[in-house]
């Protein structure tokens, strides 16, 4: 692990690079304004960051020591006083672009699942072209894909059906088992969408391989946001909408390497990790959290260093 302070202020304890030196960029969005249940996602950003600084930095599932990442930590997007929500992710929408423009991977740590649409939108414009083919895999417990919710379009409860109207060829969501009807409808008659429910991975083995498949065979651009309750409620009992019957840690991070690590035909070209909501006198959810957006890091880096061997 590294050497953590009072307030941690870089991901893992590693000095920070600066933006042109850097290949990746752990951005924080403290931004809540569309949650609907429980509170304190704007708290995480920080708390995940501070918490990193407990992580080991030695991966040895990829045989990977951490050390080794080029990790840019840039200030919190902190929403201004009075800014609406539209104007704060346009804002984020521009920062994680620069950030992106400057050659690095960009992982977002929410802050609610609102800031996604933004985040996609800024890793499209600056990693791809037009005309390039362009996946989400979503994994989450909840199918985000109303309109509106409480009267906002930009409602985390939204997210997955901004991204399909800003353009994204297809989202792959994967641990699904909350939503309004409208929600499964729109899921089975989109053919954009494809979902495999928690439910059918619990039931059916061969529903994880049908899952692992999907994301090994994608093609062009990549993006993976994780929503925390995407996993089971012990691992994460502080998060904004929990949802008992998700995924294991383990089960969890096979799909999250088949994004990273076994997708021939794909390049991740941003991430994200939301919702989660650090809780007092237990760690677990912050934690949690920055083992993760490791996690993340580590598989992304092991995928590089075994292209440059080939």
């Amino acid at each position: 692990m590294g050497t953590p302070t009072a307030t941690q202020t870089t991901f893992l304890a590693i000095p920070d690079r600066e933006a042109g030196v850097a290949s990746y960029a752990i951005l924080q969005l403290p931004y809540e304004g569309s949650v609907s249940y429980g509170q304190g996602t704007a708290l995480a950003p920080s708390a995940i960051v501070n918490a990193s600084a407990q992580v080991e930095l030695y991966d040895p599932e990829v045989e990977l020591d951490l050390e080794i990442l080029n990790i840019h930590n840039p200030a919190p997007i902190e929403q201004l006083e009075g800014e609406d929500v539209e104007d704060y992710l346009n804002r984020a929408d521009t920062i994680a672009k620069d950030l992106h423009d400057q050659g690095m991977l960009v992982l977002g740590l929410g802050g609610d699942h609102s800031i996604t649409p933004a985040l996609v939108r800024a890793a499209r414009a600056s990693r791809c072209a037009p005309d390039d083919h362009v996946t989400v895999l979503h994994i989450d417990a909840h199918a985000d894909l109303r309109d509106s919710y409480d009267g906002s379009k930009h409602s985390h409860a939204c997210a997955m059906k901004r991204v399909l109207d800003d353009g994204v060829d297809r989202v792959l969501s994967i641990g699904i088992r909350s939503g309004e009807k409208a929600e499964f409808e729109l899921s089975d008659t989109d053919e954009r969408i494809f979902t495999v429910t928690a439910q059918d991975l619990h039931k059916y083995p061969s529903a994880v391989e049908v899952a692992l498949d999907k994301i090994k065979t994608i093609s062009g651009k990549l993006y993976i946001t994780f929503d925390i309750d995407a996993l089971e409620v012990h691992l994460c009992p502080g998060t904004g909408t929990p949802e008992p019957g998700g995924l294991g840690w383990w089960d969890a991070l096979r799909f999250v390497r088949a994004g990273f690590m076994e997708t021939p035909n794909a390049q991740v070209i941003g991430a994200d990790i939301v919702e989660t909501v650090p809780m007092q006198g237990t760690s677990v959810n912050e934690f949690t959290a920055a083992k993760l957006a490791t996690k993340f890091l580590a598989y992304h880096k092991a995928r590089r260093l075994e292209l440059d061997t080939h």
